[in-house]
Formats: structure tokens, sequence, C-alpha cells
């Protein structure tokens, strides 16, 4: 059984083996309300904030902003919804690079370790299958290796992020 569908309007319903919330929405960004952008933008700075305000972006209209202008022609930048129309998570695919790169990926605190993570993955190498890729790559922390290799990645290389720090590219087929 698929753990999610293709919808009319390029988003998919996802079946949520999770007692008490079995249907979510996987959602491109623009196409959410105003108030589940804001949810965005305010757990992206939340949880990546030191990340975006390198790159000038502190409030969530500039969060807001970034994500639109960033994510397009290809790149996207999905909202997990829960049935109640809160965001669950979220999870950016960058193509800009002619490879598929996950990236920004998060679970709201309240809602990790009931396999959102998972489905964000799977739906990211589905959408870079149908891009005609046959592997995906995640930059991320040292600390996050082991989590990343429980879902089948791979180290590729090692670089340094804008501040100096070291940071992973992994990779998996799919």
């Amino acid at each position: 059984m698929s753990l999610c569908k293709w919808t009319a309007s390029g988003g998919m319903v996802c079946s949520i083996p999770v007692t008490n919330i079995r249907k979510c929405r996987l959602v491109v960004f623009q196409q959410i309300t105003q108030h589940q952008q804001a949810q965005t933008a305010y757990w992206l700075l939340h949880i990546f904030g030191n990340d975006f305000k390198t790159q000038g972006i502190q409030t969530i209209p500039e969060m807001i902003s970034f994500i639109k202008e960033q994510w397009q022609n290809g790149d996207s930048f999905y909202v997990f919804i829960a049935p109640n129309e809160n965001v669950l998570g979220g999870i950016g695919i960058d193509l800009s690079h002619n490879e598929p790169f996950l990236s920004n990926m998060f679970i709201i605190p309240s809602m990790r370790k009931h396999g959102y993570s998972k489905i964000l993955m799977k739906y990211a190498e589905i959408h870079s299958r149908r891009f005609g890729f046959n592997y995906i790559k995640l930059w991320c922390e040292p600390k996050l290796v082991n989590y990343y290799k429980k879902f089948g990645y791979d180290f590729v290389s090692k670089n340094v992020n804008g501040k100096g720090e070291p940071i992973l590219i992994l990779s998996k087929k799919i």
C-alpha cells in the first residue's frame, strides 16, 4: 500500500499510521493559507533561525518572501497539513544544482516520533524520481548523520557552511 497519493492539484494526500491522525495533506507552500504560511515561517525560524539570520532573514514576513522566491521552477517547499489545518512540518526539495537536495525538513516538536519525517523523506524521493533522478542528497550537521543513515542515506562528502561549521552531504539511491 502506498503511503501517499497524488491529488489533481499537484499535492499529495498521505495516510499516516498514527492513532488519532489518519489523513494529512502535503501541499506546496504557495497553495496554503496565509495563516499556514505564517505557521510554517515561524517554525522554520524557530528551528533553523541561526542559519537564516546569516542570510538576513529574521522575521516571519521575510521568511515567507524567502520561501516564495527560493522554491520555484521545479524547486518546491511542501507543507504537511493536519486534518485540523495546522502545520505539522515541511520539507524543501531543491533542484537548483541540477540534482535533488532535501532541505529544511522539519516536524514541529510536539509531533515528532510519529513517523512524519519518514513520510516527508519518502515524498522527496517520489518528487525526485518524477524529475528523472535515481538518487537524492541532503546537507546535515555531523550530529544528524546517524539519524539519516536509518533511512538509507550514506556519507558523500564534508564541506563548511557559511559560518565555518562542518556540514556533511549524504546521498541515497531511490
